[in-house]
């Protein structure tokens, strides 16, 4: 037999950008040392 949740109760975390700002944060960390590898190695 199937339980039915509130849509509330089976959030798996709070409603956060915190994710987004990690993603973003390590896509510029890859983008600069990206550009510093290029600058060294040519």
């Amino acid at each position: 037999m199937t339980q039915n949740i509130a849509p509330q109760d089976a959030r798996q975390g709070r409603k956060s950008r915190r994710v987004v700002k990690v993603l973003v944060a390590a896509l510029a960390l890859t983008a600069v040392a990206w550009v510093v590898l290029e600058y060294v190695w040519s």
